[in-house]
């Protein structure tokens, strides 16, 4: 590779860099804010900011997988109902599932359903023969058909996970 095709990638590497940063950084605040926890499920602000942080979280492990560094799992029972191989392919699916109308992952049966919250314990409904269940005192699950992520054993186990290949 010639010199300034170099400079211009190494620049374009930093820059991308950079904006994922920034972007985990705007999700950890949100969480020490406590604009996105669990006592503020039920506040206007919860789900556009859940699924900004679904955007911003994917974007960093999209890019750290075409690294070779997926991000995998941590600590037992994190996996949602229609499991997923890792973090990185479950926040990607989660991703899908709150961004666009109608998904494979909203699928339940015959029915449709996105962002049924729940903190748990709780057993948020029974669809389709499918029970929507969250087992973690505390924990918010979000789920999207038979997809459940929680806040703090997926979102943000990822979110750290990146902030950690993606340093400020």
């Amino acid at each position: 590779m010639p010199l300034a095709a170099h400079i211009i990638q190494e620049r374009e590497d930093r820059m991308r860099r950079s904006l994922i940063a920034y972007g985990l950084r705007e999700i950890a605040e949100f969480r020490d804010r406590g604009i996105l926890h669990r006592g503020a499920t039920m506040t206007p602000v919860f789900r556009p900011v859940f699924t900004y942080a679904l955007i911003c979280i994917n974007d960093a492990l999209q890019h750290a997988a075409l690294d070779g560094k997926r991000i995998g799992t941590k600590g037992p029972d994190v996996w949602p109902v229609g499991a997923e191989e890792d973090l990185t392919s479950l926040i990607a699916a989660a991703r899908n599932a709150a961004c666009h109308i109608a998904t494979r992952q909203q699928r339940i049966g015959l029915t449709s359903l996105r962002y049924m919250v729940s903190v748990g314990p709780d057993c948020a409904g029974r669809i389709g023969g499918v029970d929507l269940v969250n087992p973690h005192d505390g924990e918010v699950a979000v789920f999207f058909g038979e997809l459940r992520i929680y806040l703090e054993r997926n979102l943000f186990c990822a979110m750290d996970a990146a902030r950690v290949l993606y340093p400020e």
